[in-house]
């Protein structure tokens, strides 16, 4: 079991527009102090892709709020095998969630 809880995932917009990239913040604690990935993932529909990953610093038993990027790339069709997606669920977690409707959803438009 991961030490890491990600209590809140809040993108800067809900809608990513092709060729600009993302900021995200995450509200997030650890049981123990240590450094750890940070992992997002995306779901365009066909499954979850690795989007993103980053070590981070934690304090134990602490709420933590930490900002990301996520490139523009991760919103192109080349990134999704061919398909531009419309929509992505995100979430944030070691492995990749198990529903397709977990996390946040975010619009992609050109």
């Amino acid at each position: 079991m991961s030490p890491l809880t990600c209590h809140a995932i809040l993108p800067a917009e809900s809608t990513v527009h092709r060729g600009q990239s993302l900021n995200v913040l995450l509200v997030m604690e650890s049981r123990i102090a240590a450094a750890a990935p940070v992992r997002f993932w995306g779901n365009d529909g066909s499954g979850w892709r690795l989007l993103l990953e980053e070590e981070r610093e934690f304090p134990a038993e602490e709420h933590v709020h930490l900002y990301f990027n996520l490139p523009a790339d991760r919103f192109s069709a080349p990134f999704w095998g061919g398909a531009a997606p419309e929509e992505l669920s995100l979430a944030v977690g070691e492995t990749a969630p198990e529903t397709a409707d977990a996390g946040v959803l975010l619009f992609v438009e050109d």
